[in-house]
């Protein structure tokens, strides 16, 4: 009888804390974005404080301040640089005469209308450009929802700023000081537990930092290199390239499916460019081949150099754990299951090795990083 009341006060005590988390997931969020920002910043703020100005050091608040500062100031880099590049593009699209666009098109689309129709002739479905186009890009873009999306345009900036500045503030005191983040998810386990959660959250901060630099340095290297292939190449203006080239960086992070929608994006401001720049359709063809090609090398190079390390050695996982992981992140949450499925997997993997390690499986799976943390205690 008292196991039973015990495990129905335990499991009551689940549900409220389960319908509490979503019920402030805003909250949550914020701070579990500012925790992620803390980790980048957290070298800034080390080297701020190791700063000396004469014989004094620079105290914790203003280090943390600063630190804060150039966080916002790449963001704010960032904004300056990308926003004229894209209202270029807008103006762009909005300049395309869709007559003149219309009659350079229709005889290469139709001669592939023909080919397809030809190539699944078999098929219950009249098969287009357009139809393929169509099913690719619809599971990724909701295409009756973009009107919607402009229209609340004014009302997404405003509700940007101010997400913004509450994760801004959140992310100075993390900054300000480094262990409140850890002081509160230890305050939820009993006196027994909590240095098992505290070791577990601070592997959980190796690891993750770990990965998120990688994640930085495949964005960076995917950017140098299409940069480098589409301009001197492609012919492409840098200033062009770099944004596709960053843009395309940043879509290689969303495993599977990221790549697929760069090359589409890339290829539709590729030729949005060669169209404004007055080439023949003959030159378009052959320009977007060149594209795809320079962005196939950097996709294959970043298979073979980056994602080894970034998604298996870097989180001290097996790659094929790892695909099933994203997997099962794209079942539960879409695209956004996928980005965050690593670093949530992740943290449960160490947890479940600091106070789960009776079940054979958990040891299976926390060997790698249980064996290095027992080197370093040597």
């Amino acid at each position: 009888m008292k196991n039973l009341s015990r495990y129905v006060i335990l499991g009551a005590a689940v549900a409220v804390a389960g319908f509490l988390l979503w019920y402030f997931s805003n909250i949550l969020t914020y701070i579990l974005i500012a925790a992620a920002l803390s980790l980048i910043g957290k070298p800034v703020v080390s080297f701020f404080r190791n700063l000396q100005v004469g014989k004094h050091k620079l105290p914790d608040w203003l280090s943390a301040f600063l630190a804060l500062l150039c966080l916002v100031g790449v963001f704010i880099a960032f904004i300056v640089f990308f926003v004229p590049v894209l209202a270029d593009f807008a103006a762009t699209i909005g300049n395309i005469d869709l007559t003149v666009l219309e009659s350079r098109l229709s005889v290469p689309l139709d001669r592939l209308n023909a080919f397809l129709d030809e190539l699944f002739h078999n098929s219950l479905e009249h098969v287009t450009v357009g139809s393929l186009i169509q099913a690719v890009l619809s599971p990724v873009i909701d295409l009756d929802r973009l009107e919607f999306f402009f229209a609340s345009l004014a009302g997404r900036t405003v509700n940007f700023f101010i997400n913004f500045f509450v994760v801004m503030f959140i992310t100075f005191f993390f900054l300000k000081e480094q262990h409140i983040f850890t002081n509160m998810v230890a305050s939820l386990f009993s006196d027994k537990n909590e240095p098992g959660a505290r070791r577990a959250l601070k592997n959980s901060y190796a690891l993750l930092t770990r990965y998120f630099i990688g994640i930085f340095a495949e964005i960076a290297a995917v950017t140098i290199l299409n940069t480098l292939g589409w301009t001197f190449l492609c012919g492409i203006p840098l200033r062009m390239a770099v944004v596709m080239a960053f843009l395309s960086g940043v879509l290689f992070v969303i495993p599977y499916i990221g790549p697929l929608t760069g090359i589409l994006g890339v290829l539709f401001t590729g030729f949005l460019h060669y169209y404004y720049a007055g080439s023949s359709a003959f030159g378009i063809v052959w320009f977007l081949v060149l594209v795809f090609l320079v962005f196939l090398l950097t996709y294959i190079i970043d298979l073979l150099a980056f994602h080894p390390y970034i998604y298996a050695k870097s989180v001290k996982a097996h790659p094929l754990e790892i695909f099933l992981v994203i997997l099962a992140g794209a079942g539960i949450g879409g695209i956004t299951g996928m980005l965050i499925a690593i670093p949530a997997y992740t943290v449960l993997r160490v947890f479940a090795g600091e106070f789960l390690y009776n079940f054979k499986i958990v040891r299976k799976l926390t060997i790698q990083f249980r064996q290095r943390d027992k080197k370093g205690a040597r």
